[in-house]
């Protein structure tokens, strides 16, 4: 609904971006931010997060969704002097908190009750991606995990969707 709600204006397309790249690729804010044009492969639909949580740089992949949103950003985006993949109408680069208003704009645009910002879009990724059989390991080399030990968080959220869904629909 979020990512719907956005227009298609140029602002509108970059949010658009914004909101896709959150939720499909499980990064923070500031991961996203730092984002630069040379970390994004499209012929592979990689993108390296150079400072991730840790400082351990990690190569995430994104979807065809995100693709299209990407081209459609370029060619808005233009050639500015900036290095960074998201930036202002000024040409410079967006910070972690411009992030967050996009996405808190976007929700109260789609009517969203509840309160959202980037972490939430990275909460529901690693969510959906469990709930859709995506597996833990995996799942942790996209988030950046250091260990399991938050990553197990996010299948603790899954297994009370597991015990739910046996409790109504076993024989």
């Amino acid at each position: 609904a979020m990512v719907a709600a956005c227009p298609y204006t140029p602002l509108g397309r970059r949010a658009r971006l914004v909101l896709l790249r959150l939720v499909d690729c499980d990064l923070r804010a500031s991961e996203l931010a730092a984002l630069r044009l040379d970390d994004v492969d499209t012929s592979e639909r990689v993108l390296l997060v150079r400072c991730g949580k840790g400082g351990k740089p990690r190569r995430v992949p994104f979807g065809q969704t995100v693709a299209e949103a990407l081209q459609d950003w370029l060619a808005l985006r233009g050639s500015v002097e900036t290095p960074q993949l998201i930036v202002n109408c000024y040409g410079q680069a967006m910070t972690r908190h411009r992030i967050r208003d996009i996405v808190i704009q976007a929700a109260e645009r789609a009517g969203v009750k509840r309160k959202v910002g980037p972490h939430r879009l990275r909460h529901t990724c690693a969510i959906s991606y469990l709930r859709a059989g995506g597996d833990v390991f995996t799942l942790q080399r996209i988030l950046g995990h250091a260990d399991l030990t938050m990553t197990r968080r996010y299948t603790e959220v899954a297994d009370t969707d597991v015990q739910e869904k046996h409790r109504l629909y076993s024989p």
